[in-house]
């Protein structure tokens, strides 16, 4: 085949020995060469699905160069930011020779949103929530680019992102139809029947259910006192009483020889736990001549436990074999204690690491931090072993990965483990089987449940088949034949049948369908907004939206009739909270009436909601957060009460669950009202809350909006960083749709009380300064919750440096400090600088009378003015002004 021929030049061009058995089937298919079919790549973890599009991207390039024609636009679909951030690489990295634009666009990335709209770029890697903003809020938006490659398919059975992917799904199936593009390409793996898909979208499949890479599969069960089962092949291991070396002292106290009966030696006899036949599989029983058939395992340390010993034997023996190993346990208390203990059980077979000290700043400075970033997680101090140890296990090749590490140090592990190798051993949650992909040798899931809030559960198979996808991947630097996967599995007693059931169950693929139609009511108004036209355009009517629904794959137990029952209440809930307006339609046949009915549009309000989804309850809290915290059109919005309003919605009860509960500063109403910017605001709504988790969680969000460090976060409240970062984006999204609902309900105030307001001298022009007043507010509150900035210090720093000139390097640093083009690093610059701000404002309360806590304050004080030094003559200048007292002295001539 011509085209085969053409595609695997181009793959061995890229740099690609030959095709996986996937790629194989999908480049010997003459669907694949059809530009009209959208096609469904299904594969194993590691079988090279990414590839075939990017190969099909680069087959349209060289056409497209060929022909003198526009180059062609691909749209790649990603559900994670980390996964994103690492697919923008990995297409960089393919086509070095190319002058393509390749860009991502996540939660913190909108700089390149427009560009992205308006298809002026040449690949872009967006995450899903984004793509069906963009086509709710502009239809069309998909036809604009020549691929859609959606990636993870599989998560479109997840609750927070699978109805999306439906209908992103649905629209740019509509748009090919009218447009002829986009051509669709959909990853997934066999985990799911995908039958039911690929039925309703007409996917020509492209399929090979083999494993490119061989696995070895081991399961070991345990209980408190023995090694029970070993099924697989780990000759380093054997069913075992264990016993450690602490209780066989204990019993020597008792007894003459410490051990335990035997049928060779007889009940009488007790057979020696330090027998060496009996902890040395080499040698024979002096009874037997055989091998012994009551082994003991003998392990040592105070805080070792049979699980722990697994572990330890496991990494050991793959160590020796250059290994690299990743752990799961899905609880980040016990991702450090094991990396711990992994990394001072093993430590003779890791690289040496140089001291503490040395091994903290390298680690900080090769992920852009500072040591404050960390704290909750990679303390320091020099007096104290079990704070440094980490550092030294990082740089020994022994770390951990959850959502409580900073970005930055998640990205250091990531790369160490996956592009370098530098990691030997990587202890995660699941952040590692999700979030991006990785490549290793050893898989071990360490423990099958997985905590849901206060409950806990076993891992659903599609859950433990990514897990154990992590090993054995291909890579391009080894050939497929020497490459090999391993995993482990370990089975507490309790947890044991549960797993056998787990596998009996999943011995048939789940039959994936449409969650919308499992939705109960409560996200479906608002998809329904996003397939409604706008007023003045031609209404839908029912059996339109439903004529468009039924392409949802659904099963046997949703009729018709129910589906009907559903968008029906779910119109009445749009209707009462008017973002949609229901209209007489009429069709006429030869010059007569031929017949009306009833069909529906968009409000204004309904328009501006576009893209957004929230359930009934929230939005109704919402709207009720909006109206309590503007009292008056007149009176400035109560911040406060508004994000306390924010904290008791169902999107934000997770990420509420997930920080600690500690507040250390005495009484909290006067904590929370100190950050009140509102005259004369009352806050006694504090002492009638009785949720003191929600109240501690409310001042830690005013913390960060004011600019805390991470230090002073984790110190006052218990809370680690990066996981009230990912509580505050869930917050900031609420902020975003507030940014639509303000102006509607603004204008209900001032229509109500419209009379009122005119005879006070309040007219329309006042009306409208003060609407562009809150929503300029609610824009800064949206930037301080989501990025942790504190936009007043900033705004008073860009005021200043307008002031200083407009040469280039004064316009530079104005970019680098603008709120309106705020990205992850310029954000960092901004936190940085007003950590050292609020320093100097309001220094720590210090005891100059003790030598330690003085020498730190002014050890602090200095190396913040170093680093302000550090930041230009023009901030140095605006902190001298700022404080002069501390800075005017210290002025560069």
């Amino acid at each position: 085949m011509a085209d085969y021929g053409k595609m695997l030049a181009i793959a061995k061009k890229l740099g690609y020995n030959g095709f996986t058995e996937l790629q194989e089937c999908a480049f010997s298919s003459e669907d694949t060469y059809d530009t009209e079919r959208n096609l469904f790549v299904i594969g194993e973890t590691s079988s090279g699905k990414t590839l075939i599009p990017l190969l099909l991207y680069a087959a349209a390039l060289v056409e497209a160069k060929e022909n003198d024609e526009p180059l062609p636009r691909m749209l790649f679909l990603v559900p994670y930011r980390a996964l994103a951030a690492q697919k923008v690489e990995e297409i960089r990295e393919l086509f070095p020779d190319e002058e393509l634009a390749v860009i991502q666009s996540t939660g913190e990335f909108r700089q390149d949103d427009e560009a992205i709209q308006n298809a002026s770029v040449h690949i872009a890697v967006v995450i899903s929530e984004k793509i069906f903003k963009y086509e709710a809020r502009n239809p069309g938006f998909l036809s604009k680019y020549d691929f859609l490659v959606i990636d993870e398919i599989g998560l479109i059975s997840n609750a927070e992102r699978g109805i999306r992917l439906d209908f992103i799904l649905a629209w740019a199936m509509n748009q090919k139809l009218q447009n002829e593009k986009p051509r669709i390409i959909a990853l997934g793996t066999p985990f799911f029947d995908w039958s039911m898909y690929i039925r309703s979208y007409d996917f020509a499949e492209i399929r090979t259910d083999k494993r490119p890479v061989p696995l070895e599969e081991i399961s070991i069960t345990y209980d408190r006192y023995s090694l029970k089962k070993i099924e697989g092949n780990a000759p380093f291991l054997r069913c075992a009483h264990v016993i450690n070396e602490k209780q066989i002292r204990s019993l020597a106290k008792k007894y003459e020889v410490p051990g335990s009966p035997c049928d060779v030696t007889g009940e009488e006899i007790m057979c020696g736990f330090l027998e060496p036949c009996r902890s040395d599989d080499s040698l024979t029983c002096p009874h037997t001549g055989k091998k012994c058939k009551f082994p003991v395992l003998i392990y040592s340390g105070p805080n070792r436990s049979i699980h722990k010993d697994i572990l330890y034997r496991i990494c050991k023996e793959h160590l020796s074999r250059d290994h690299q190993i990743l752990i799961f346990i899905n609880d980040r208390a016990r991702v450090m204690d094991i990396c711990e203990f992994l990394y001072k059980s093993l430590e003779d077979m890791l690289p040496e690491a140089p001291p503490a000290e040395e091994c903290r700043k390298k680690l900080l400075a090769e992920c852009g931090l500072e040591g404050d970033d960390v704290f909750g997680i990679l303390e320091y101090d020099p007096e104290n072993d079990k704070h440094s140890i980490f550092y030294r296990a990082f740089l020994s090749g022994v770390g951990f990965h959850s959502a409580a590490l900073p970005n930055e140090l998640r990205t250091y592990v990531e790369k160490k483990l996956l592009s370098s190798r530098d990691m030997r051993i990587v202890c995660s949650t699941e952040t590692l089987a999700f979030g991006v992909n990785s490549s290793v040798d050893v898989v071990i899931v360490a423990d099958l449940t997985k905590q849901e809030g206060a409950e806990g559960r076993i891992l659903q198979l599609n859950e433990f088949q990514n897990y154990a996808g992590r090993a054995g991947r291909l890579r391009t630097d080894v050939d497929k034949s020497e490459i090999k996967g391993y995993v482990y599995t370990l089975l507490s007693d309790n947890t044991a049948p549960k797993w056998a059931q787990m596998l009996a169950d999943g011995a048939t693929p789940e039959t994936l369908y449409s969650l919308f139609h499992a939705d109960e009511g409560q996200y479906m108004p608002f998809f329904l907004l996003n397939i409604l036209p706008a007023e003045g355009e031609k209404a839908a009517t029912i059996s339109r939206m439903l004529q468009i629904l039924h392409n949802l794959p659904r099963d046997g137990s949703i009729t018709d009739e129910d589906l009907e029952r559903s968008v029906k209440m779910a119109l009445r809930f749009l209707e009462n909270q008017k973002l949609i307006a229901k209209i007489k339609t009429f069709s006429y046949g030869r010059g007569a009436l031929a017949g009306g009915g009833i069909g529906y549009c968009l409000t204004s309000l309904g328009i501006r909601l576009r893209g957004y989804i929230l359930g009934r309850q929230d939005y109704e809290k919402l709207v009720d957060a909006i109206e309590r915290s503007n009292k008056s059109l007149f009176l400035d919005m109560d911040r406060i009460l508004f994000l306390y309003c924010l904290l008791q919605t169902n999107h934000v009860k997770k990420g509420i669950s997930e920080l600690g509960n500690k507040f250390s500063d005495g009484n909290i109403k006067e904590y929370i009202s100190s950050y009140s910017r509102e005259v004369n605001a009352s806050y006694d709504w504090i002492d009638e809350c009785k949720d003191k988790k929600t109240l501690s969680t409310l001042a830690a969000l005013l913390a960060w909006c004011d600019g805390a460090s991470p230090k002073q976060l984790n110190r006052d409240f218990g809370v680690h960083y990066a996981l009230l970062n990912k509580l505050a984006e869930q917050i900031a999204y609420l902020v975003e749709i507030t940014k639509e609902l303000l102006p509607s309900r603004l204008e209900d105030i001032w229509k109500r009380r419209k009379d009122d307001y005119l005879r006070i001298g309040q007219g329309d022009d006042r009306y409208l300064e003060e609407l562009n007043r809150k929503e300029a507010f609610v824009q800064d509150m949206f930037v301080s919750v989501y990025y942790g900035v504190n936009t007043e210090i900033i705004q008073d720093l860009q005021e200043f440096l307008r002031e200083c000139g407009t040469d280039a390097a004064l316009k530079a640093l104005e970019e680098d400090f603008s709120l309106q083009h705020i990205d992850p690093i310029t954000a960092r610059k901004m936190r940085r600088l007003v950590i050292r701000y609020k320093f100097f404002e309001n220094p720590p309360k210090v005891d100059m009378n003790d030598i330690e806590q003085r020498n730190n304050f002014r050890y602090q004080r200095e190396t913040y003015i170093s680093d302000i030094k550090n930041m230009g003559s023009h901030i140095f200048a605006y902190f001298a002004k700022k404080f002069p007292s501390e800075f005017a002295q210290k002025a560069e001539v």
